[in-house]
């Protein structure tokens, strides 16, 4: 078990170390991009780091960072990365909200295997027109990193990506609406007792706890 702990600390090592060699050559915010990737890496298992090398996970954690720079407020960021024959990647950068890893996971089984996922919870300070001006700060973002066992294609992967953007607008219409629907609900359960209604009492009764 130690030395387990010791190679899983050793493989994080390593990547976080390339990070740093690739944010010295970034034009400003290495500060920002290895929290990036100190939070992206966080909560993830030697089996999650082990798709890729080191030196590729720096590439593709920098090249996410990049992709996340601007996102207007309320816009979901999503997009396919190919990462071989019968490989790709999903990633997405959206306002932190319920259900979002379950509601991609549920239409991705339909398509490919999903072979890890990894999702860090980011607090992000954007100005009016969505420039990411610090990490650390801000409104929660939730970033998804999604290994598929398929490349999926073009035409297929850009479908994909449209869905998941209706699929996750949706989620946020439903999250909105949830605590004025649960409001709206609890005031009629309230007035129900005294409601002129054709039920018997008991009946009143029991469709107010429900």
């Amino acid at each position: 078990m130690q030395m387990a702990r010791l190679s899983q600390g050793l493989d994080l090592q390593a990547i976080l170390a390339k990070v740093v060699a690739v944010a010295g050559n970034e034009d400003g915010g290495e500060g920002d991009l290895l929290l990036f990737a100190q939070r992206f890496f966080e909560r993830t298992s030697e089996a999650d780091r082990a798709f890729h090398a080191p030196a590729v996970w720096a590439e593709l954690v920098a090249d996410l960072f990049r992709f996340a720079a601007r996102r207007e407020a309320g816009q979901t960021l999503i997009r396919r990365v190919v990462a071989g024959p019968q490989r790709s990647m999903l990633q997405i950068v959206t306002p932190d909200l319920p259900f979002l890893v379950d509601t991609v996971a549920m239409h991705l089984a339909a398509q490919t295997e999903v072979l890890a996922v990894i999702h860090p919870v980011l607090e992000c300070c954007r100005d009016a027109t969505g420039e990411r001006l610090a990490l650390g700060q801000g409104l929660s973002e939730s970033v998804m990193h999604f290994e598929l066992a398929d490349s999926l294609g073009d035409e297929a992967g850009e479908l994909l990506c449209q869905q998941l953007a209706a699929a996750l607008h949706d989620v946020g219409v439903v999250v909105a609406d949830w605590a004025p629907m649960r409001r709206q609900a609890l005031e009629i359960a309230d007035s129900l007792a005294g409601r002129p209604v054709p039920l018997a009492a008991e009946a009143v009764a029991e469709a107010s706890r429900f």
